[in-house]
Order: structure tokens, then C-alpha cells, then sequence
């Protein structure tokens, strides 16, 4: 059992995160997470860590994110079950045509509209404006927000209060 923990932990890289070189200069506490590759920022409270997904996870998705941050507070993050709890908030993110609208984009790749057990409705708070997708599942958290940028499509996973607190800083940058 031991063991097993220590691969899923491994098997999860995990750093630990002040302001990213990049971030706005004025926002230090929380800090801002930026990321220009991908076009968006959250705002983090402090001392939160940040993993990134290897790419040889992210091909067993269906389909496969361009990429997999996620965000977790340092007490889990180094404790006795990192890698095997879900982050705080998990975001992956998705190669999308400009042209594709959100409900689309989702439609065309199964994410819903198709299933039945699917609940799919508006979401607004703060900056994020997308569609809140629920899926029946035994498994938590069963809900994701969806935010469509220039060329991505955001999957926003929150799994506690904090997780929650951070995506409602999520700000999508614009591309150019």
C-alpha cells in the first residue's frame, strides 16, 4: 500500500510557487499564477503548490489536453496522500478552432449534450463566463466549468472551497 502511494505521488510533480516569473508585478499576495503559453491567470493564496500533468498522462485522455495544471495547498500537497487526493483545482486545457463556439466545441467531443446523465448549465462568477457540465459519477468531484478562449478550451475542475476561491480568479488572456 505504501508503495502504491509513493508511485501516485511521484507520478505527480508538484512545485512550489510564489509569483510566476511573468506575473504582474502588483499582485503578490495571493499570488498570481500566469501562464502566457496558454493564455490565462488565477490568483493563488499563498503558499500553494503547483503540478503540471506529464504528457504520457494527458495522452490517455479522450480527447488529449494540450496540457494539465493543478493547484494544491501545501499541507496536502506534502502529506501522506499528495498525488492520490484531487488538487484543490485542476485545469486542463484543450486545442480548440477559433470558429467553434463552447457548446460545440463540447458536443463535438462528447464532453455533453450526448448523455443523458449529463447536466449542462450557465455559469457566471467573477471573471469566468462558460457552462458548468455535471456528470452522474460515483467518483467526486462530478462537475467541471467549461471557458472557451482564442484557441483553448478551459476545463476547470474544483474540488474543495479553495479550489473554488481560485477559479473564480480564472481570467482567460487574450492571445496575441
Amino acid at each position: 500500500m505504501i508503495i502504491i502511494v509513493l508511485i501516485l505521488a511521484l507520478s505527480f510533480p508538484v512545485v512550489s510557487v510564489g509569483v510566476e516569473p511573468g506575473a504582474d508585478s502588483e499582485s503578490t499576495d495571493p499570488a498570481t499564477y500566469v501562464d502566457r503559453a496558454h493564455h490565462f491567470r488565477v490568483a493563488l493564496p499563498p503558499g500553494f503548490e503547483i503540478g503540471r500533468r506529464p504528457p504520457s498522462e494527458l495522452r490517455d485522455f479522450t480527447p488529449a489536453p494540450v496540457a494539465g495544471i493543478f493547484f494544491m495547498n501545501p499541507q496536502m500537497a506534502g502529506g501522506q496522500l499528495a498525488g492520490v487526493e484531487p488538487a484543490d483545482l485542476e485545469i486542463r486545457i484543450y486545442s480548440a478552432d477559433s470558429h467553434e463556439s463552447l457548446e460545440t466545441w463540447l458536443a463535438e467531443h462528447e464532453f455533453a449534450f450526448g448523455d443523458t446523465g449529463t447536466r449542462v448549465t450557465p455559469y457566471r462568477q467573477g471573471a469566468v463566463n462558460g457552462l458548468e457540465v455535471c456528470q452522474s459519477t460515483l467518483l467526486a468531484p462530478g462537475c467541471s466549468i467549461y471557458v472557451r478562449g482564442e484557441n483553448f478550451v478551459y476545463q476547470l475542475t474544483p474540488a474543495t472551497r479553495e479550489g473554488e476561491q481560485i477559479l473564480s480568479t480564472f481570467t482567460v488572456l487574450p492571445a496575441s
